[in-house]
């Protein structure tokens, strides 16, 4: 914790990766856009039910319910890991800039009361540095640094696992679903006139498969935020420890 040194301002880029996530995620939503307003390919006859009332009638109530619920739990916990692990959030370059500035002007506790009103795992870590340089000297501040970072790392971690459980709740329930589905399907196809047509059984094995694809389509863009957002994670924290020493 040198107070000569200024923040760099080049390592990581703070806006671009939240762009990419915004015009992935519109994309995705024309997408399903498109197929839910589509008549599904094998629909019977004359019908004109879009995709949307044969995923709807292919669920069912309990299941539709559940699958809602999950889908907004999963996009809520995306958004708030997204923003929560973003650069901006971590290791704000104007928090290092602004402390660095109050440390070369000597305004030590106008520069601990940034640190501490500021809700970045960089301003956790310059408070807890600086609790520690006066009675403990350098190594001990780095110490307490590093020891902040790990809890804030943690806590990270444990609210970026919650979407990991919900995407894989979400596909667990979609296989549940689908054996639930194709149980009552082979069972009505038996007992109905039309037991014999390929048709109805095609399409009672169509209805029955929705909820594992719908299961799918939610927990895999999950399950690969969820990847990416942990791995960038220990780089953002090793950069937030980096401006502390500086």
């Amino acid at each position: 914790m040198t107070p000569r040194h200024s923040a760099p301002r080049h390592d990581l880029p703070t806006q671009g990766p939240l762009h990419r996530i915004g015009a992935a995620l519109c994309m995705i939503a024309g997408l399903f856009a498109t197929i839910l307003t589509t008549s599904p390919a094998g629909a019977a006859e004359g019908a004109s039910k879009t995709m949307l009332g044969f995923y709807y009638d292919a669920l069912g109530p309990l299941y539709g319910l559940l699958f809602l619920l999950g889908s907004i739990t999963l996009l809520a916990y995306a958004i708030i890991n997204v923003f929560a692990t973003r650069l901006g959030a971590i290791a704000p370059l104007r928090l290092a800039r602004d402390f660095a500035a109050r440390l070369d002007s000597k305004q030590l506790p106008e520069a601990l009361e940034l640190v501490r009103e500021h809700h970045s795992m960089l301003g956790k870590l310059l408070a807890a540095g600086m609790s520690k340089v006066a009675s403990g000297g350098y190594i001990a501040a780095m110490n307490a640094i590093r020891e902040a970072a790990a809890q804030h790392r943690f806590r990270l971690l444990a609210r970026l696992n919650l979407l990991l459980i919900v995407a894989l709740a979400l596909l667990l329930l979609g296989v549940l679903a689908t054996a639930d589905g194709l149980t009552g399907s082979f069972l009505r196809v038996t007992q109905s006139a039309d037991a014999g047509r390929p048709s109805q059984l095609s399409l009672e094995a169509a209805a029955s498969l929705v909820p594992l694809r719908l299961g799918l389509y939610l927990s895999i863009p999950a399950l690969l935020l969820y990847a990416a957002l942990r791995n960038r994670l220990p780089l953002q924290t090793e950069h937030a420890i980096h401006l502390s020493d500086h």
